[in-house]
């Protein structure tokens, strides 16, 4: 007797009260769902038209951002059904049966969504055994894995807790299950695929007969393998994939000529730009000739293609910039000495050509009191332009006897004013010309290099004050030493030593041109100090 009661295949008869319960039940969550379904059915054919719609029309949707359709769905199971008997599985009495389950779920978000459902089952006998049927409900959550990737089908993975009755014996337990089911519209709605389920229920240990009486028996904790097709309705989201992206994409505007402009404002709809657009018909090719320095004059006719013309174009190359070889800023075309800066001093009569000086002094020879001798300019006309102790020449004011120091010192003596005198006279009489002087000191290689540097230094430097007091501005003077750098002769004679003892007088600055001595002031020098 108590062999009979404690197996669980053969205490399987149908008890209708129980049945009438689990059968409530799942006609509760039934209910449930078809609630909802013609509200999800209603989404999804609104859905689905709206997809046609877009796709006919190809209009641009600009609230489809979220595209969410309904939070709602649920899914249908059928499957085949097989008991694992774990009291004595040397002889399973039951057979294959077959059941089904429904379910409603809402989803929060796209992965994650709550079921609550019902499920049935009947397994067939074996050996003149009655057959066995369960019905029962289950809640619990599910991942849908496949909106990781943006995919319209459903990949997915739950588990359920479970409460039902088998006969007169209620039991709760778990499922877990595993699916993927294929989309079977655009908008994922309908979904169909494989599903495999394992489910455990528990055993009270007692079970009540049909007279009430309550008997004890041995424990028997039923397990289930359930594998079938499921049949997914609604869904968390709207998992449109990228055809659907396209279809909800406003299309892109007419270019019949692919040149970036659209139709609707090219001028020249059927005709491409090119890579000279007009600037004033937008979609055209610029029909004027190739002018690529923007000068105004067609490559074709321009003789310097790629140099604009500039403010003074030479009128004998179409195209090219006026030349001017000496620099002063005459076009050559126009310049009466084309190869000869006119200075700071231009002749009215001649364009381009400095006021005559036949000996290069910086004294025109209307003014020069000794126009065929280099001299110096001098604030005394009778002596403008005439040899004395000093002279213009090569970008120097070269001195013609030396500036006299102490032996070894900074100091000068006083025999050198007079030529200091004529140097600050010339610089003076030329301040129309001459805007900057450096004047430098130079030594022999006598003594220590260090120590002739700044003696050099030291001597340039009273030499420059001395100047200043005989009336240059300051602003234009500037003194240096260079010590035993730049020897004129060779130290190893006495000569030679003396030579290289020195000051010098460099222009360094012209207020206009160069003066008009035709090139840059020279570092030559002829002076002399001892």
């Amino acid at each position: 007797m108590v062999n009979h009661v404690s197996n669980f295949r053969r205490r399987t008869h149908f008890d209708m009260r129980g049945g009438a319960y689990a059968l409530g039940l799942a006609q509760v969550a039934l209910a449930l769902f078809m609630s909802i379904a013609p509200h999800s059915f209603a989404e999804a054919q609104r859905y689905d038209a709206e997809v046609a719609e877009e796709a006919s029309v190809r209009e641009s949707s600009a609230n489809e951002s979220g595209r969410m359709r309904s939070i709602l769905g649920g899914s249908i199971e059928l499957y085949g059904a097989h008991t694992i008997d774990r009291v004595n599985r040397e002889d399973n009495l039951f057979g294959f049966g077959f059941g089904g389950s429904l379910y409603l779920e809402v989803n929060p978000i796209d992965l994650v969504g709550i079921q609550i459902g019902g499920s049935a089952m009947w397994l067939s006998a074996r050996d003149n055994e009655e057959s066995s049927e369960w019905l029962g409900l289950a809640a619990g959550p599910r991942l849908h894995l496949a909106t990781l990737w943006e995919s319209r089908d459903d990949f997915w993975v739950d588990v359920h807790w479970v409460f039902g009755r088998s006969g007169s014996i209620a039991r709760h337990g778990f499922d877990l299950g595993i699916g993927y089911e294929f989309a079977l519209t655009k908008s994922g709605f309908w979904r169909l695929g494989p599903m495999f389920r394992y489910m455990w229920a528990s055993d009270p240990g007692e079970e009540r007969t049909a007279t009430g009486a309550v008997v004890r028996r041995d424990r028997n904790n039923p397990q289930w393998l359930l594998f079938g097709i499921s049949l997914g309705i609604g869904g968390a989201r709207d998992r449109a994939d990228e055809e659907d992206d396209e279809l909800r994409r406003p299309p892109p505007p007419s270019d019949l000529d692919g040149d970036g402009i659209p139709d609707d404002e090219d001028m020249c709809p059927t005709v491409h730009a090119g890579d000279r657009p007009d600037p004033n018909r937008p979609g055209c090719p610029d029909m004027s000739p190739l002018d690529t320095d923007g000068d105004g004059v067609p490559d074709t006719q321009d003789m310097c293609p790629t140099v604009p013309a500039g403010p003074t174009p030479d009128p004998t190359r179409p195209g090219c910039p006026a030349s001017d070889r000496d620099g002063d800023g005459v076009p050559d075309h126009e310049d009466m000495c084309p190869d000869t800066p006119m200075g700071p001093r231009p002749d009215p009569n001649r364009p381009g050509c400095p006021i005559p000086d036949r000996d290069g002094d910086m004294v025109p020879d209307d003014v020069d009191a000794c126009p065929d001798e280099p001299g110096a300019p001098s604030t005394d006309p009778r002596k403008h332009g005439c040899p004395g102790l000093v002279r213009v020449q090569d970008g120097q004011i070269r001195i013609n006897r030396p500036v006299y120091f102490a032996f070894d010192k900074d100091r000068i003596l006083s025999k050198s004013n007079p030529v200091l005198r004529a140097v600050a006279d010339a610089i003076q009489a030329s301040s129309d010309v001459i805007c900057g002087i450096r004047v430098e000191g130079h030594t022999d290689s006598q003594g220590s290099e260090k120590y002739n540097y700044n003696l050099s230094e030291r001597r340039a430097k009273n030499v420059a004050d001395v100047l200043i007091r005989y009336g240059v501005n300051r602003d234009m003077m500037e003194s240096e030493g260079f010590g035993p750098s730049r020897p004129v002769e060779s130290n190893e004679t006495s000569e030679g030593r003396a030579a290289n003892r020195r000051v010098e007088f460099h222009i360094t600055e012209w207020c206009s041109g160069d003066g008009g001595l035709g090139g840059a002031p020279s570092q030559d020098a002829d002076s002399r100090f001892y």
